[in-house]
């Protein structure tokens, strides 16, 4: 018997085809560096190779977009390039499936760089709604409440500190997740806890 985050992914997975959805879990897993060395290139490989198997599979489409999106964010190398190809992958997922929370999450986390790198309010007001939305569709997707906490880091501590500990509640290992929840607790004078 599934525990019921299994059941709501069985139930998202958004492909026919099981090598696909074993290419992308694949692909997530190297993207996010769970257990392993994170390698977002080759994580990029592997979701193209699901979207060969299957073109309508949104969420790795939405994987791409992370990809790029992880460029854009952590290695600033190529940012502009990112951003353009990393929306344009976003918004693809988001025609193959406007109800993927992978999708939302893909497209928010664009938005809310937008915002933040950008100051474009209206990115900022979107990203939330995405974020927000893609809650409702899967609550027990670790990377959207990360990827919101981050979005709302500065501007909402508490709401962060929320969002990180719900990642990390689903998520233990996840050190980025336990490192920023741990600064916020301790920037609130929390530094026991």
């Amino acid at each position: 018997k599934l525990a019921p985050a299994g059941e709501i992914r069985v139930g998202n997975r958004g492909t026919r085809d099981a090598e696909a959805y074993r290419l992308y879990t694949m692909g997530l897993t190297l993207l996010r560096g769970r257990g392993v060395a994170r390698d977002p290139d080759r994580a990029g490989e592997l979701f193209e190779e699901a979207l060969a198997r299957d073109p309508q599979f949104a969420a790795a489409q939405a994987g791409i977009a992370l990809v790029y999106f992880r460029d854009a964010s952590v290695t600033n190398a190529t940012t502009e390039r990112s951003v353009r190809d990393g929306r344009a992958a976003a918004e693809r997922a988001m025609t193959l499936d406007p109800e993927s929370s992978e999708a939302l999450l893909a497209r928010a986390s664009f938005e809310a760089l937008q915002s933040r790198y950008r100051g474009d309010v209206d990115g900022y007001v979107r990203s939330q709604r995405d974020y927000r939305r893609a809650l409702e569709l899967d609550p027990t997707n670790s990377a959207i409440y990360f990827n919101f906490a981050r979005s709302v880091f500065w501007d909402d501590s508490g709401l962060a500190l929320s969002l990180f500990e719900r990642s990390v509640e689903l998520d233990p290992l996840w050190d980025s997740a336990l490192s920023l929840s741990a600064m916020l607790t301790s920037t609130r004078g929390l530094h026991d806890a």
